[in-house]
């Protein structure tokens, strides 16, 4: 018998998390989240890298993925971590993976994880999400016992890191330390502005630790 991967959807955040998790009575079927009349095993996430943590032996590893509206986290274990090594807070990541649950979270659990150089990515995203289920709603953030789900402000301070990318990109970006320094605010509060404006495709990062406006 042939087998027939299951369709990785692409879906809000939102969503998947306000889904109803049906576990299976079938041998062969896997597990599933009823939402929006789907039934999802497999999803293909957009979103930015706003947390990450490695264990100390480095048997496991979690990144938590936000795309605007809702964080979620995605796992991986012993060899598979490698498919985080690359990620780094900041980054825009495409992930396919499978849902799962544990203790009542929904979490992914990756087959692939893959930077994406072009912020423009998370745009088209965004645009053909709303075609398809309209405006999510979104959800509040909450602490995790391994990692921090921020909810990032969205009115202070955008316009003023803009300026200082402008002002500090004498052509290989501007260093995200000195855009920080230079803001005024916590590290915290102006990491999530940046955040924001690489997820609305705004900002992308150029390297690692440099900063450049798109377009």
């Amino acid at each position: 018998m042939e087998y027939l991967r299951n369709t990785a959807y692409k879906i809000w955040i939102s969503d998947l998390i306000k889904g109803q998790y049906i576990k299976s009575d079938e041998e062969f079927k896997p597990n599933f989240i009823s939402a929006k009349g789907l039934a999802i095993s497999r999803v293909n996430l957009i979103g930015v890298v706003i947390d990450k943590y490695t264990n100390a032996d480095k048997t496991y590893s979690v990144i938590v993925i936000d795309d605007g509206y809702a964080s979620i986290r995605a796992r991986v274990w012993n060899e598979d971590i490698k498919l985080f090594e690359n990620l780094e807070v900041g980054n825009l990541v495409l992930v396919l993976g499978k849902v799962k649950e544990q203790s009542r979270e929904i979490y992914i659990m990756p087959e692939f994880a893959n930077r994406l150089s072009n912020p423009l990515w998370a745009k088209f995203r965004r645009e053909e999400l709303l075609k398809l289920y309209g405006e999510p709603g979104k959800i509040e953030a909450e602490k995790k016992n391994d990692t921090i789900i921020s909810d990032p402000p969205i009115d202070v301070g955008r316009k003023t890191i803009i300026n200082l990318i402008e002002k500090l990109d004498k052509g290989d970006g501007a260093e995200s330390a000195k855009i920080i320094k230079e803001l005024g605010a916590s590290e915290e509060k102006a990491n999530a502005l940046i955040y924001e404006l690489i997820k609305e495709g705004e900002v992308f990062e150029y390297k690692q630790g440099r900063l450049k406006l798109a377009g």
